[in-house]
């Protein structure tokens, strides 16, 4: 994989380095990619308070992922107090930021940049075996998406369970925006037949559980998607292999996606959460810019495979 050097985390995402075809990105057994994401609060009011919490910096390794390098910014008026930052990992080994500012004017930004390798073949995501229900408000079923759950299984390995999993939900839940929001559990997006990535993530979680089949709850980034996506990672107990599993696009992941958090559901994950006070009630405005790319691509795979045909 040509890498031309490594690209500068300040400059990442610019003009500089263009993307590569979607197709292309598909095939390919290895890649760099760069991720710019910004999100800017815009307050009514000035603010004298914030705590916030943002996951929005990838993983440091996740699977055949790797943060090359990163920076994060907070971007706020200069006037102000210093604003204080810890950066740590939570249960999940999720990087986490938190960030308490004393005040804001009228505006504040978080920007990330991040420089990303990944290679197929790589030894796939450790999987978190810590004393977690993994059921949870938002991925528990009722009684209809229970029994869809027995009606989708069959024999197989958990591998080959959650793939059939994954075509229910495709096939049952229609993508549609308005219909749903962040605290719609997955009964509910399955009644409804309807819903964005996060809900069709909820429902072949609880699916999957419901199977005793384990998975968890994946967010991140896909090559061409504005906002944020979100997935699923199941393990097959038999074998320890851990797949990602895409039932919006009912896929597997390949090296257009880029893992930022994992978790039980989107509450464990979401990019930004946070309290202010201020002296006056503040209506808040959230702008997220994002900036996305596959930079470099290596074909070592089909090029094998061209080889290997020709003797």
């Amino acid at each position: 994989m040509a890498q031309a050097g490594l690209l500068d985390a300040e400059t990442a995402g610019a003009d500089v380095a263009p993307a590569i075809a979607r197709d292309e990105v598909a095939s390919a057994c290895a890649a760099i990619s760069v991720l710019r994401h910004v999100a800017t609060y815009t307050y009514q009011v000035p603010i004298t308070r914030m705590e916030h919490r943002l996951v929005v910096i990838p993983r440091r390794v996740h699977g055949d992922q790797r943060r090359i390098e990163h920076r994060f910014r907070v971007l706020v008026d200069e006037a102000r107090d210093p604003t204080l930052l810890h950066t740590g990992t939570d249960a999940f080994g999720n990087t986490v930021v938190d960030i308490h500012a004393h005040g804001v004017d009228d505006r504040i930004s978080f920007e990330t940049t991040a420089v990303l390798s990944r290679v197929l073949g790589e030894p796939g995501p450790r999987w978190h075996h810590g004393a977690v229900d993994p059921r949870t408000a938002l991925t528990s079923p009722g009684a209809a998406l229970s029994r869809a759950a027995r009606d989708t299984d069959g024999p197989g390995g958990d591998t080959d369970r959650a793939r059939r999993v994954m075509a229910r939900v495709a096939e049952h839940v229609a993508y549609g925006k308005g219909a749903t929001g962040v605290r719609t559990t997955a009964a509910e997006a399955w009644d409804m037949g309807r819903g964005v990535c996060q809900d069709m993530a909820h429902v072949m979680i609880a699916m999957c559980t419901e199977l005793g089949i384990p998975a968890r709850y994946a967010s991140g980034h896909l090559v061409g998607e504005g906002a944020s996506h979100a997935w699923v990672e199941v393990l097959d107990a038999a074998t320890g292999a851990v797949t990602a599993f895409d039932p919006t696009h009912d896929r597997v992941t390949d090296l257009r996606y880029v893992t930022v958090a994992v978790g039980r559901d989107y509450s464990d994950v979401s990019p930004t959460a946070g309290t202010v006070w201020a002296d006056a009630a503040s209506g808040g405005r959230l702008e997220i810019r994002k900036e996305f790319r596959v930079v470099s691509v290596g074909m070592r795979k089909r090029e094998e495979e061209h080889d290997a045909a020709n003797g």
